[in-house]
This record gives C-alpha cells, structure tokens and sequence, in this order.
C-alpha cells in the first residue's frame, strides 16, 4: 500500500473499555487509504496491550507513547507524525459509519475551498443522552452548509470534534491546537473561521458521539 491519504489522529487515554470497538469501526471503513497515529497518552489500564493488539493486527495502526501530555499535546503530537495532508479525528470512545472517511474524503476532493468537513451525528447510548445534549445535537445537525455553520458558529461549537476530517495545511496556518485554558476545539474553530476558511458537512450520520459522565464537553 502506497502513502495514507488519511491521518487519523486518535488519543487515547484509559479507554480499555470502548477502545477494541472504536477500532473496530475504523478498520471496516470502505476507504482503507489511511494511516491511525494513536497516541497513548499515558495510560496505567489495558490500553497499551488493545492497542498492540490491533498494531500486530493491521499495520495502518502506528502507536505513540510519549507520556502524559493533555489531550492538546497528544493532538499536536499526533498531527506532527501524520504523513497525509487530511487529518481525520476520532475519539477512543466513539465509533465510525464503515463510510465516513471515503465520504468525507471525497467531499474536500470534490470542494478544495473547505478547510474542515465534518458529518451529521447520532449521541448514544439513548438512556445517558438528556433533553439538552439531544436539543445540541438537533442544532449541530441542522447546520450543514458553510453559510449555515458561519453564521452560528459564535453561537457554540457547530462541530462535533471527533467527526471532522481537514487540511492539515489550513491546521498549520493557525497554529494547532492551542492551550488557552477553554475548549481546544472550538478555539481552533474560531481561529479557522476568523482566517477566512469554510467548514462543511456530509448530511448524513456518519459518526457515533458516547455521552458518557467522563465527557468532557
């Protein structure tokens, strides 16, 4: 197999439990053209033994140990080994639609004026998913087009972190992620935004999003 045309960047950190059916989504996608740079951000359960697992299993899989950094360390850490110029997201508690990334990566061929694209979302497991993160994510599923998402995008987040796909390229122009002491995704948003770049959306449910009580949003 030639050089990915997908990064994903997965950190992990202790996710013994819902890590094995994470990567199971992910090896079952219909685009395999990718690499998965999964960062171990110093877990002391079973993470690191899955996640030789799945290595020894698929040699797409490429795992990071570099210690305890944060998520926004290992996000960095993860994009600076990415060898393609799209960068997928996906969280170790989350699982994929077997199309997500042909989808996502055929849409920023097809529109080279996108920055980020990202997908409508499903919150599971229903019974943990209250009255106000349903009413977010009816919100985060309305907004699809660029015009849509710009014109709310100072209203909250109108991206779902995991779900994206981007242009490391237009990454690397705003610097990363950053630590200002609030939400990394939605000030890298804000700073794409800001910089004149269009987000988008495939307008199908392309990404499962766990509510958990360890969630950090």
């Amino acid at each position: 197999m030639g050089d990915p045309q997908v990064s994903v960047i997965l950190p992990v950190y202790n996710a013994e439990k819902t890590l094995p059916e994470t990567l199971e989504s992910l090896l079952v996608q219909h685009f395999e053209a990718f690499e998965i740079i999964a960062i171990d951000d110093g877990s002391d359960d079973d993470t690191p033994a899955i996640l030789n697992t799945y290595a020894n299993r698929d040699p797409r899989i490429q795992i990071l140990s570099p210690g305890r950094q944060g998520l926004i360390g290992a996000l960095n850490t993860g994009i600076d080994h990415a060898k393609s110029d799209l960068i997928a997201r996906m969280d170790a508690d989350d699982f994929a639609h077997p199309d997500r990334f042909g989808l996502q990566y055929n849409f920023l061929q097809t529109f080279p004026d996108i920055a980020l694209v990202s997908c409508l979302i499903r919150c599971f497991p229903e019974a943990n998913v209250g009255k106000g993160f349903r009413i977010y994510e009816a919100w985060l599923n309305s907004l699809t087009t660029p015009e849509a998402i710009a014109r709310e995008i100072f209203i909250e987040s109108p991206v779902c972190h995991p779900s994206i796909m981007l242009r490391k390229s237009c990454l690397k122009i705003v610097g990363g992620y950053k630590d200002f002491g609030w939400a990394e995704d939605y000030d890298l948003w804000l700073r794409l935004h800001t910089s004149g770049m269009q987000f988008a959306k495939v307008p199908q449910v392309l990404h499962h999003w766990r509510e958990s009580p360890e969630r950090l949003t």
